[in-house]
């Protein structure tokens, strides 16, 4: 990693891919919204599979499912919340001297 910030070669390009750059923008909004996501597919699942044998082949699609899903909700959560509210640019603050702040009477 450290060879990626120091030195330009293919790791500073695959770390400079905007797909890889996305993903790790919205990775805090992942972390957050990924366990109850899994839950819910986890019980949507269930309900409507219940009589399918839990093979290799179930497993593979219900994580393929899971990893889709979470990083689609992951995503709505960075666009319409963190993206928004935390990443918006800040208008700057006006600085006044000390004397007109303050009203002595």
């Amino acid at each position: 990693m450290l060879h990626a910030v120091f030195f330009d070669g293919i790791l500073r390009k695959f770390f400079s891919l905007d797909y890889l750059r996305w993903l790790g923008n919205m990775s805090y909004s992942y972390y957050l919204i990924h366990g109850i996501t899994i839950h819910g597919i986890e019980m949507v699942m269930d309900s409507r599979f219940a009589g399918i044998p839990r093979t290799v082949f179930w497993f593979v699609i219900a994580f393929g499912v899971s990893v889709i899903g979470s990083v689609g909700m992951g995503a709505l959560l960075f666009l319409g919340v963190e993206k928004p509210f935390s990443l918006a640019p800040h208008a700057k603050a006006v600085k006044q001297p000390i004397a007109a702040a303050v009203q002595v009477e």
